[in-house]
């Protein structure tokens, strides 16, 4: 799968789950985290995508636990999506699923309007995701500019008026003028004349100009930055466009789902007639 093609994922999943699901479209992906911090999730959705995507895929693990918990989810949204085996009692319970599956009518797969409904509705999530990540690194840059601007000032004396965005031309002057650590003298004497008309007095370190200045022109651009991301997104709108996602991604697994019932029929009765062979014995 390219990162263009929609992560589908009938439960909610959180930045880092959606990042690790991206991930593993490399070649070999690494998953880790403790109990309880949403791995499980992770394959659900990567069997989810797997599905809707036209691929197979396979879950193993060293113990039947890991594969319970992440087969279940699976099937709860419906039993074919996974088809458990491995040890006689999950193939013989893999038989009975085979039945089951037999037991429900197929149906037609997603349409195009589906497909495109999903892709819509994960772009969505996308650029609202986007849109989080980089305002909070953007906040995160400008509390680190505004720590610089205040470092900067204890050694500058100010007439108490402070510049504005109209005075950004004079601050880029003034950090030309101030870069060397020991300016000329037609800069110090252009730097007398343009301190005064962004509210400085004196300093008694030519260099804290530079530093004043760099530190408040990245503020000004971190500033600007924020604001053409416009207002801030409300908890209540991530959250319906979620669940917008992840409606339009059940909607279009379930059709997969039905439509491999629908073109699986021989398939499954051959596992459905299998018997469970003897203990030491391979299925096939």
């Amino acid at each position: 799968l390219s990162q263009i093609d929609p992560v589908i994922s009938p439960i909610p999943l959180n930045d880092s789950q959606i990042d690790a699901v991206l991930a593993s479209r490399a070649v070999v992906t690494v998953v880790t985290g403790p109990p309880g911090t949403g791995k499980s999730q992770v394959v659900t959705a990567l069997g989810a995508s797997a599905w809707v995507h036209g691929q197979s895929f396979l879950i193993t693990s060293t113990n039947n636990a890991a594969v319970d918990v992440a087969s279940t989810r699976l099937q709860a949204i419906d039993p074919i999506l996974v088809l458990r085996s491995g040890n006689p009692e999950h193939r013989q319970r893999l038989a009975q699923t085979c039945g089951q599956i037999l037991q429900t009518p197929g149906g037609p797969g997603p349409s195009k309007h589906d497909r495109q409904s999903v892709m819509e509705c994960y772009r969505q999530l996308d650029d609202l995701r986007s849109k989080s990540i980089e305002r909070s690194q953007l906040q995160l840059d400008l509390l680190s500019a505004h720590v610089d601007l205040e470092a900067a000032s204890d050694n500058i004396l100010f007439t108490g008026t402070q510049p504005d965005f109209s005075e950004e031309p004079l601050i880029r002057r003034m950090a030309r003028l101030s870069r060397k650590e020991r300016p000329g003298w037609w800069a110090r004497r252009r730097l007398r004349k343009v301190t005064p008309r962004v509210g400085i007095r004196s300093t008694s370190d030519p260099r804290a100009l530079h530093r004043w200045a760099q530190a408040w022109l990245r503020m000004t651009n971190l500033t600007q930055r924020l604001k053409k991301l416009g207002p801030l997104t409300s908890a209540l709108e991530v959250s319906q466009v979620e669940a917008s996602w992840m409606n339009a991604s059940l909607d279009v697994l379930q059709k997969c789902a039905a439509l491999a019932r629908q073109n699986g029929k021989s398939t499954l009765r051959s596992l459905a007639d299998q018997r469970t062979p003897p203990r030491g014995r391979p299925l096939l």
